[in-house]
């Protein structure tokens, strides 16, 4: 399903200078581009800072009403603003989005905006997420998916082929370590709610709310045998029989290590270096697994035998983090089991925001990463000797937000306030400003700012054992994306 995301003023630069100078034909022309580009939905997000966000979207969803044959996606953290949408259009809608971030609660957003739904018939796009934060691990996914698809169909009355399940992932951009896996635990959390919620059960679920089965034909696009032999199935022998059955030899058969010496095996790995247990070299490679093995077992396995071993333990190949070994544990606790949900709580409850700031530097030439190449020559990246470089303040909120400023001089005060002033004028309440011990941070003139500031922003420091890892990674499961 492709969702035209260009009528979104927070992704489309041309579509929100349209709105804010009320160019209404310019935002449905828009529209209509993408339409012919073969979109299946239209994101329609007027969310602005200062803008009447009601009045917007009850202007831009009326034109699109009678100018779009396809769906709109009503895109709005405001309640209110999704309400207006739903109140000019005349077919069904989808609303972007539910999630648990505050709960489920009666006066949660959760509540407040499944309400909505139940009363115009509008689809939800639901996110994995918690009260704890986003889902970073494909079971957890799972978890909050099959949650919010039990009380969604459960408590509200929702059909589940009215649910859009969006196991998350960020965009790929940063090449962070720490996150590299999470496009895969995406995949395979998809994977997964696929074959729990096959397209079969979708459809029988519509038969059994009362949706034809010529209807149902149409909306999921299969034949009417198709349907027919569905709902034969059901009849017979309820969800178990449509639900698809794993193939394929079962887990643990015919397999060289029993469960302990996988298990030890894999302990091994994760809690030592191969040079702590007599073997050459400070990382993991199949060949060194492969080495443990035989070593502890007296079996010899093949490269690749190891590795379909490491990747039924969950394990993956990937650049270790480097963490000083003068670090202070009981700091990094203190911050991560106390410090920490502290600010959270407080910024919840005074209606504010949490983004975690750092700073970063670019090089024209840098060139990171690994490439293919014929063996025995080695690669050659051909980059202009005229260099320059830029560097960059941003701020990351724990939903994946980013907010930026490039500059090109040294990182000091005077940089850290106009950061500050610009970050202040994004947001309509107070920000908590979660940052490294970097001395402009620090500043008498950074210090005055926020004295005359003091209902905008608010600086939370880290302690000094937990900066040499990036300020962000620091205080929770890292929202950051990789390149």
């Amino acid at each position: 399903m492709a969702i035209g995301e260009r009528t979104n003023a927070n992704g489309s630069k041309k579509f929100r200078e349209a709105m804010l100078e009320g160019r209404w034909d310019d935002c449905v022309e828009m529209a209509r581009d993408q339409i012919r580009e073969g979109a299946h939905m239209l994101d329609l997000c007027v969310d602005y800072v200062g803008r009447d966000g009601v009045a917007d979207m009850a202007e831009l969803a009326g034109r699109f009403a009678t100018a779009s044959t396809l769906p709109i996606v009503l895109d709005s953290t405001e309640v209110p603003v999704i309400q207006a949408g739903l109140e000019k259009l005349g077919g069904r809608a989808v609303i972007n989005s539910v999630n648990y971030e505050d709960g489920d609660g009666p006066e949660s957003r959760f509540a407040k905006v499944t309400r909505l739904a139940q009363e115009h018939g509008a689809a939800l796009i639901a996110l994995t997420i918690d009260e704890e934060g986003q889902a970073r691990t494909p079971e957890k996914k799972v978890a909050i998916a099959e949650r919010l698809i039990a009380d969604l169909t459960g408590n509200w009355g929702i059909l589940e082929s009215d649910i859009l399940i969006d196991t998350l992932t960020f965009t790929i951009c940063t090449g962070q370590e720490e996150s590299r896996g999470d496009g895969i635990a995406t995949i395979e959390a998809i994977r997964e709610l696929k074959r729990r919620h096959p397209l079969r059960l979708r459809a029988v679920a519509a038969l059994v709310a009362g949706r034809t089965r010529e209807d149902v034909a149409a909306v999921f696009q299969v034949s009417l045998k198709a349907v027919d032999n569905w709902w034969a199935k059901w009849l017979a022998g309820g969800r178990e029989a449509l639900v698809a059955q794993p193939r394929g030899r079962r887990v643990g058969e015919h397999q060289v290590l029993d469960a302990v010496e996988q298990e030890a095996i894999r302990q091994a790995v994760l809690d030592h270096r191969p040079c702590d247990l007599g073997l050459a070299g400070q990382l993991w490679t199949r060949a060194g697994v492969g080495d443990l093995i035989a070593k502890l077992y007296r079996v010899r396995l093949t490269e690749q035998g190891v590795g379909k071993y490491l990747r039924r333990w969950g394990l993956s190949f990937q650049r270790p983090d480097k963490r000083a070994v003068e670090q202070d544990a009981e700091a990094v606790r203190v911050w991560r089991e106390e410090t920490w949900p502290a600010i959270r709580a407080r910024a919840k409850a005074e209606g504010g925001e949490v983004l975690f700031a750092d700073q970063v530097g670019i090089r024209s030439d840098q060139v990171t990463g690994r490439t293919w190449g014929a063996k025995g020559c080695t690669p050659v990246v051909r980059r202009s000797g005229n260099r320059f470089s830029v560097n960059a303040m941003s701020a990351i909120s724990t939903k994946g937000r980013m907010h930026f400023m490039v500059f090109t001089e040294t990182f000091d005060a005077d940089v850290m306030c106009r950061f500050l002033d610009r970050l202040a004028g994004h947001f309509d309440r107070k920000v908590h400003l979660v940052v490294d011990g970097h001395s402009a941070h620090r500043s008498r003139k950074v210090r005055a700012w926020l004295a005359d500031h003091p209902d905008r922003i608010e600086l939370h420091f880290l302690p000094s054992s937990l900066c040499s890892q990036n300020v962000r990674s620091a205080a929770y499961d890292p929202r950051r994306t990789r390149g």
